[in-house]
């Protein structure tokens, strides 16, 4: 390509995207916070993320489920909305989009009992209503997991070990989170082809390598190559993309509401920039997986079940 303002070219191998998602952007399609004065760029949604549809209607503004009215749907949208540490700003909404809301009515708050509209959400979300549902590809299964045989110092195979079971595992098939991803209006964040990225510094200086995202990678251009060299589809005469995914698990609350505690894996685009990625409106995070906590139930299982084993480095490492 041409040198930009910047100094920066870049060079493909073949052909040239016929998509540019760096066409036309400002420093607002990058930025992504409350202290500055920009209209957040909303691509996509966090229900998609789940497997729902993109198309589908996000919730309405009358939406009280699983609460059972609009005062308590408002007191606890604004429990779970923003930090966990509440800032003036948060209070100021507690005020003026809670207490001052037109559906507001605190007879409605009589009885109310944080702890119990929490549980109604954890209920919530194993209920058929929660967002693991069957027509999006959520399903339950469970994993065996082999563990250190008391006698394992004296030989033996992993088929004589004795085995844990984690029931309650939400996962989801990764080949429709990527045909969603694609189908998302995000997708026109994607970059379609990779290349290399240079500088040209001048003065007869060679031009420098630039890196920064996966997709100026050689790892990338490799796959890309590999792909295009790849026998058509019969009459097939679409663009051919390289798709790399990366993966993420850390354990967290539960979509941050109630007290549920799970375990989920994310996958997210190699192809959209980081700096689109980082935004917390970009919803660029795809759910695989949710793996629940085990530790109690394990060491419920370790301490009375009929396994023995006292090897305290392998239980840390199982846990």
């Amino acid at each position: 390509t041409e040198v930009n303002e910047f100094g920066l070219f870049r060079v493909y191998s073949g052909a040239l995207p016929t998509h540019d998602p760096e066409d036309n952007k400002t420093i607002d399609d990058y930025c992504d916070s409350n202290h500055l004065d920009a209209t957040p760029n909303h691509t996509s949604g966090p229900l998609a993320k789940f497997g729902h549809s993109h198309d589908a209607p996000e919730p309405t503004e009358t939406t009280t489920v699983p609460f059972p009215n609009k005062t308590v749907a408002l007191l606890m949208n604004w429990y779970y909305a923003g930090s966990s540490t509440k800032t003036v700003q948060e209070l100021d909404h507690l005020v003026h989009g809670v207490i001052c809301h037109d559906d507001f009515n605190r007879d409605d708050l009589r009885n109310f009992r944080a702890s119990r509209e929490t549980k109604r959400m954890d209920d919530f979300i194993e209920g058929p209503a929660s967002v693991f549902l069957g027509s999006d590809g959520w399903k339950k299964g469970s994993v065996s997991i082999a563990l250190p045989r008391a006698d394992s110092t004296n030989g033996g195979d992993e088929s004589s070990a004795p085995r844990f079971k984690v029931d309650d595992v939400w996962h989801r098939s990764i080949v429709d989170i990527v045909i969603a991803a694609w189908q998302d209006p995000a997708s026109s964040t994607y970059h379609l082809r990779p290349y290399h990225l240079f500088y040209e510094g001048g003065d007869d200086r060679p031009p420098e390598r630039v890196y920064g995202e996966a997709y100026v990678s050689d790892l990338f251009m490799e796959m890309d190559t590999a792909i295009q060299m790849l026998p058509p589809e019969p009459g097939c005469t679409l663009e051919r993309i390289p798709s790399p995914l990366m993966l993420w698990s850390d354990s967290t609350h539960l979509t941050n509401f109630g007290t549920a505690s799970m375990w989920p894996i994310y996958i997210q685009l190699a192809n959209q920039s980081k700096y689109v990625r980082i935004k917390p409106t970009a919803f660029a995070s795809h759910h695989l997986a949710y793996l629940p906590s085990v530790c109690h139930k394990f060491m419920s299982f370790f301490a009375h079940g009929t396994y023995q084993f006292k090897a305290t480095r392998y239980i840390t490492g199982l846990l």
